[in-house]
C-alpha cells in the first residue's frame, strides 16, 4: 500500500514538472530521473537539476529546439555528459548517453546510488511510466545511502574513474536527506579502490572527481579528497628539458 502511495505522489510530482519544463505541448519521448524527485523523500528540499534522457541524437536536437523556443538558454555544454540550460530559473541537463532501445529501467540502472533509482517516462504529452527499483524503496525504508547493485558490479568489471565521485555524493546525500550512509557499502567502495585500481586508474578517478564535482558542481570535500591521493606519487615528467648554462650560472651565483 504504501508503495504504491509513493508511485502516485512521483506520478503527480511528474505531471507537473513535465507541465512547468515542457508546457503541456511536446510531442517527444523524455526520461525524468534521479534528483528531480529529492523532494519526494525530504519536504522542501531543492531541486538543484532536472536530469532528463532521450533515446537518440535526433531526439536530443528535437528537445533542445524545444525548449529554446520556450525561453531556455545554454549554461553550459559540458561534453560528454550533458548540455545543461536554464529555464524559468531552472537548470535542466539533458544527458549525451543515448537511451536507444532501452527501458525507464536500464536508465536508473546506470546510476550510482540507490536513492536515485526513481524515474518516470514522458510520452505523447503524459506520464506513460514511473519505477522504481527495489533497491531504492528498500533504501527509503530504512533510511540509508547505499549503493546499486549493477553500480557496484560495473565498478568491478570496469574500474569506473567515477567511484571518489561516488563517494563524496554518499556523503552529500546523507548530509541533505538527514540519512545515514551505509558503512558497508562505503567500506566496499574503499576496498575496491585500494585493492582493485590501480594507481592510475586511481588517478584518473581523482582527476574525474575534479572535473565534475569540484569544477562542474562546485563542490568540494577535502578529507575525502586527502585521503583517495595519499599513495598517488608525484607525477614525474616524461621529458627532462635541458637547463640552460647561463640558468645554471645565475642560480650558483
Amino acid at each position: 500500500m504504501l508503495f504504491s502511495l509513493f508511485k502516485s505522489r512521483i506520478r503527480r510530482h511528474a505531471k507537473r514538472t513535465f507541465q512547468e519544463i515542457l508546457g503541456g505541448d511536446y510531442d517527444g519521448e523524455v526520461f525524468l530521473c534521479g534528483g528531480a524527485f529529492k523532494p519526494l523523500l525530504k519536504r522542501g528540499l531543492p531541486i538543484n537539476d532536472y536530469d532528463l534522457w532521450v533515446r537518440s541524437n535526433e531526439d536530443r536536437e528535437k528537445l533542445i529546439s524545444f525548449l529554446l523556443a520556450r525561453g531556455a538558454t545554454v549554461a553550459k555544454d559540458f561534453r560528454p555528459y550533458c548540455l545543461k540550460l536554464r529555464l524559468d530559473g531552472r537548470t535542466i541537463e539533458i544527458a549525451y548517453n543515448d537511451v536507444g532501445d532501452g527501458s525507464l529501467e536500464d536508465v536508473l540502472n546506470t546510476f550510482d546510488l540507490a536513492l536515485c533509482g526513481i524515474g518516470v517516462r514522458y510520452h505523447r504529452q503524459q506520464v506513460a511510466e514511473v519505477f522504481v527499483s527495489p533497491e531504492t524503496w528498500d533504501a527509503i525504508r530504512h533510511r540509508a545511502v547505499r549503493t546499486l547493485p549493477s553500480y557496484m558490479c560495473f565498478l568491478s568489471i570496469q574500474h569506473a574513474a567515477s567511484l571518489v565521485r561516488t563517494l563524496h555524493r554518499m556523503g552529500q546525500q546523507a548530509s541533505e536527506l538527514g540519512y545515514e550512509v551505509d558503512t558497508a557499502h562505503e567500506h566496499a567502495l574503499w576496498e575496491i579502490f585500494w585493492s582493485d585500481f590501480s594507481e592510475l586508474e586511481r588517478r584518473e578517478a581523482v582527476d574525474l572527481y575534479f572535473e565534475t564535482m569540484v569544477t562542474y558542481k562546485g563542490n568540494y570535500d577535502e578529507r575525502l579528497t586527502r585521503r583517495a591521493m595519499v599513495s598517488l606519487h608525484p607525477q614525474v615528467p616524461t621529458k627532462i628539458e635541458p637547463i640552460p648554462f647561463s640558468m645554471l650560472a645565475t642560480q650558483a651565483a
